[in-house]
Parts: C-alpha cells; sequence; structure tokens
C-alpha cells in the first residue's frame, strides 16, 4: 500500500477521480468500484438502499437511497438531534397522539413544537382511530406537489403537502384504506451521501480482502486512496477491531474469516435432530 496515495486523487473541488483525469469532476465516482463482478456490484448497490420490512404500513418508502427524508416518531422525538438528518425529517404521530378527543389537540403536542402539515403529519392505523379522532374539516391527505400542481412521483422541488396518511388495515367487513404516499424512510437506515458512498468504498475493499478473492490488491488501490484521503483507512485499527486478521476480511462478530464464496452462498439453518 503506497501511503502517499491520497495525493493521486484530484481533489479539485472534493473531486475524488483520479489525478489527471478526463471529463468532469466527481466527489462520488462509483466506478472506483467499477472492477467488481456485477454479482459483488450489485450486493454493494443493495446496501446503500433503505428496504424496511413491513414498511408500508408506517408509510415508509422502500428500496430508495439512504440519503433521503427520514420519519422520526413521535414518541422518540425527546433527545434527538434533528440536525443529524441532513436530508430531512418529518414528524409521524398517531391518531390517539395527536387528539385526545374528537378534533381536540393535546396538550404535550401543542407544546412539542411539531406542526401537522409543516414538519409532521397524522398517521391513521385503524378503523376505530379514524372514527374517534377524524381529521378536521381543513385537512387535507398527504400529496405531492410540484410548483403548486399535484404530481404523483417524488423528484426535484417536489414537496410534500397535506396533513394525514390513511394506513388502515381492513377488519371484518370494513374494508383497507391507503392514501397518501410514503412519506421517508427508518431513522436507523439513514446514511447521509458522504458516509454512504465512503461506506460502499469500504465493503467493496472488504470484498478484495476475502480469503480466495479473485481480485487482485492493486485493483483496490483508488480505494484505499479514497479512504485515506478521509482517514477511514487504518489497518492497525482494522486488525484490532477485528475487521480483518492478517490482513484478510474477518468478521468482528463471529471472528472467523470470510471466503469470497461465502458472500453468494444462500444462508441454511440445518435442521435440529432432537433425541
Amino acid at each position: 500500500m503506497n501511503l502517499s496515495m491520497p495525493n493521486k486523487l484530484c481533489g479539485l473541488g472534493g473531486c475524488r477521480r483520479m489525478r489527471y483525469h478526463s471529463g468532469p469532476h466527481n466527489s462520488y465516482p462509483t466506478n472506483v468500484w467499477g472492477f467488481l463482478s456485477d454479482k459483488d456490484k450489485k450486493k454493494l448497490a443493495k446496501s446503500g438502499f433503505a428496504t424496511p420490512r413491513g414498511g408500508e404500513k408506517g408509510a415508509y418508502q422502500n428500496h430508495v437511497t439512504r440519503n433521503n427524508k427520514v420519519i422520526v416518531p413521535f414518541e422518540r422525538l425527546k433527545g434527538i438531534d434533528l440536525r443529524h438528518f441532513r436530508d430531512g425529517y418529518v414528524v409521524r404521530v398517531y391518531a390517539d397522539q395527536y387528539f385526545s378527543s374528537k378534533h381536540v389537540v393535546r396538550l404535550e403536542i401543542a407544546l412539542s413544537g411539531i406542526e401537522v402539515g409543516q414538519n409532521a403529519f397524522v398517521l391513521y392505523r385503524t378503523h376505530d382511530q379514524y372514527r374517534d379522532f377524524p381529521p378536521p374539516p381543513d385537512w387535507q391527505v398527504r400529496h405531492l406537489e410540484l410548483n403548486g400542481v399535484p404530481v404523483i412521483r417524488r423528484g426535484e422541488g417536489v414537496l410534500d403537502k397535506g396533513h394525514y396518511v390513511l394506513r388502515i388495515a381492513g377488519h371484518g367487513i370494513r374494508g383497507e384504506i391507503v392514501e397518501g404516499p410514503p412519506q421517508g424512510i427508518f431513522a436507523p437506515e439513514y446514511c447521509d451521501e458522504e458516509s454512504n458512498f465512503l461506506s460502499k468504498c469500504l465493503l467493496a475493499w472488504l470484498i478484495t480482502r476475502t480469503i480466495d478473492s479473485h481480485y487482485l490488491a492493486v485493483q483496490g488501490e483508488w480505494l484505499e486512496a479514497i479512504l485515506l484521503s478521509e482517514e477511514a483507512f487504518d489497518m492497525i485499527r482494522f486488525e484490532k477491531r477485528g475487521l480483518t486478521r492478517n490482513g484478510f476480511t474477518n468478521c468482528p462478530l463471529c471472528l472467523r474469516q470470510v471466503r469470497y464464496s461465502e458472500l453468494h452462498d444462500t444462508i441454511l439453518f440445518p435442521r435440529r435432530t432432537h433425541f
């Protein structure tokens, strides 16, 4: 490993392409792991997306990049540093958290600083909530607008408007009601674009260092240069924390070295025989 590798990066305007490159500058050059096989690049791409299980019922977005707007549950609002969510946030409040009775807002909501329709939305999950705490007459279902015109897809300049979302499950003769677009991602899945990119760089490098990997060390030098430039590459620290052992990728949980073939093996849970 060449310790001067960070100097091989362009650096102009935060560009992480190699010095003297042709074409435009790029702070997040995904071709840094372009040498990986398609199946490895697919694994890497999936790591950068938020994919909540069962998130639809909570109005969560599925399979979008981690640097997206976050849904902050009202009950977790205290103690959270909202500045961490650089790509925006919205507070989710259940109907029975927001209202004490029909159209009567709870005092704790009034004192919390949230404003439904601005930085918060009310989520209805059951028919009983919808009956007991109905939306006020001047409320609208959440929707998307671009320059004041309703649209169906998110994009640059598209804003969330409205006050509430319906994710009401069917029960008996009462059918399912789904209204309002997904509002954001799980907070634990959030990652800003910078951290997302650097995490992928490290994961790509770890792939090259698995046992029996067919990749050459020289293929990971650009990755190392980027990580070194951000002080995110330290072999001594990797060894101490169990991320690598003797320079090869290691599982810091089970302490086993990782073989390349295991990256794509199907997880098996053998049936235990009882005697």
